[in-house]
């Protein structure tokens, strides 16, 4: 069983990958051409080369795999252009779960951000099930990842 790791050349991803590998999976990451590749310099994966913005690379990348761990997220407060933080993390997100879907993935694990959940009136610790007001959204980047948290909600029926 073939797992692909989308963010894998970043810190969330870097660390699941080293653990898929502990664990014994067979590991391939998705990896844009220009990605700074230290953090998996060395581990044993595969790279396929492809970016979520390019659904026909995903379907590439998918041909040989039975699980998607999907990490991956463009994370800025600063960029003016805000166009890239949507156009990765929620259209790459739908891009991904879609050529998922065609390739008939048996299990897809979404990555979101603490961001998403809601915070209770008392501050006693939250969970995923705690009710969330999207109206706290601060930043494009949160927003974003509320919104690719939905798509993928959408795709899990």
């Amino acid at each position: 069983m073939k797992t692909l790791v989308t963010g894998a050349t970043g810190f969330l991803g870097s660390a699941l990958v080293r653990e898929l590998l502990k664990d014994g999976r067979t590991v391939k990451v998705l990896s844009r051409a220009e990605a700074d590749t230290r953090n998996i310099d060395g581990l044993d994966v595969e790279v396929a080369q492809g970016d979520l913005r390019n659904k026909k690379s995903l379907r590439g990348a998918l041909a040989d795999c039975n699980v998607l761990y999907h990490a991956a997220a463009y994370y800025s407060f600063w960029d003016r252009d805000k166009r890239l933080i949507y156009d990765i993390n929620v259209q790459g997100t739908r891009n991904i779960l879609e050529a998922s879907l065609e390739s008939g993935l048996g299990k897809v694990v979404y990555t979101s951000t603490v961001g998403c959940i809601g915070l209770t009136k008392d501050r006693t610790p939250a969970n995923e099930d705690t009710p969330f007001d999207p109206s706290t959204l601060r930043n494009d980047y949160k927003r974003s990842k509320y919104q690719a948290e939905n798509i993928a909600r959408e795709f899990h029926g």
